[in-house]
């Protein structure tokens, strides 16, 4: 979805506008915009405000649950990335250690 600059200020005066009805949908929209520009703190905060605003808006709460279930999907994948980063940095470090060391003298 392409925007111009009209439908970004349309967005914005959405914003400020006094029926809780239409900043919702405006937050709505925001939310998906982030979500199409994988800004998803964003997007989830648009949401939440969507929500808060007017809570019949189920959209809003089907991808803010959406997001919320590929975060927590992400997690054990990020964690064990993370073992398996440490696992590889331990084994260089002894490898560079065992390099480092002076070779053992015989014995006289």
């Amino acid at each position: 979805m392409e925007l111009g600059a009209d439908d970004i200020h349309s967005l914005q005066h959405a914003l400020v506008e006094e029926d809780e009805s239409v900043r919702a949908r405006a937050h709505l929209e925001l939310g998906r915009i982030a979500l199409t520009m994988a800004r998803t703190e964003a997007a989830a905060r648009h949401l939440r405000e969507a929500l808060a605003l007017d809570e019949r808006l189920h959209e809003a709460r089907a991808l803010l649950n959406d997001l919320e279930r590929r975060a927590v999907a992400a997690v054990p994948e990020t964690r064990l990335t993370l073992r398996s980063l440490a696992a590889r940095l331990l084994t260089r470090l002894r490898l560079r250690r065992a390099a480092a060391a002076p070779p053992p003298q015989a014995p006289r």
